[in-house]
């Protein structure tokens, strides 16, 4: 259902829970959860970390687990970078060499989870409002875009910012998506103003937003 929005080097693999039984998590993935997780966490989880073994085994034949570390982020094995999301009744992952990939972030999101158009301001700007104008697949797109952004930089800059640290401006060249510029300084690499690109798909209710800079990118 899902097409990849890499080049064809980037390994990207989906999950439905449909077939699940088929493959499993490692073990220790599975105790990293915790007794108290609940089923519907439960459930997401080991579709994120069954499709990140997938993708892993383009570059790996017997792919390690993915552990979170102390701050909950996958830890993806040596010279490996990685993603995971998943919505609904999907998990999804992309991988990729870090000698062609710096960094990935990908978010898949479904309308069904967006509370209401009530929480526009928490995720955007007067500006980006504006853009919402009202439209609850706007506004589920920036949110993704958003968590896209966050989950390829969060690995590199190490530090917490929020909705309100980025603003976006959507553009419909090259491709569908959002120009998005930092509003504060994320590290040495990360000036306040730099900018980046988040890819935008569509799948009916579903919406994909993606981010890959490749390995020259130092700035």
């Amino acid at each position: 259902m899902f097409h990849s929005p890499f080049p064809k080097h980037v390994s990207f693999a989906a999950e439905h829970c449909s077939t699940i039984g088929h493959e499993q998590p490692h073990e220790e993935e599975l105790s990293a959860l915790g007794s108290q997780t609940t089923p519907r966490r439960k459930r997401a989880f080991v579709l994120g970390r069954v499709a990140a073994k997938k993708a892993l085994r383009r570059f790996l034949d017997s792919p390690p687990p993915i552990l979170p570390a102390h701050d909950r982020a996958p830890c993806w094995p040596e010279g490996i970078v990685g993603s995971i999301t998943h919505a609904a009744e999907w998990g999804l992952a992309a991988a990729d060499q870090t000698t062609r990939t710096r960094a990935l972030g990908i978010d898949l999101a479904h309308l069904s989870e967006l509370p209401d158009l009530g929480i526009a301001p928490i995720i955007a700007d007067a500006n980006e409002q504006r853009w919402i104008a009202g439209e609850p697949g706007r506004l589920l797109a920036m949110f993704s875009a958003k968590e896209s952004i966050f989950k390829a930089l969060y690995p590199e800059c190490l530090m917490y910012f929020g909705f309100h640290d980025v603003t976006t401006r959507w553009c419909e060249t090259p491709t569908p998506g959002f120009q998005v510029h930092l509003l504060r300084q994320l590290g040495p690499l990360w000036p306040n103003g730099a900018s980046l690109r988040v890819s935008v798909q569509w799948y009916n209710e579903f919406v994909l937003t993606s981010v890959r800079l490749p390995a020259e990118i130092h700035s």
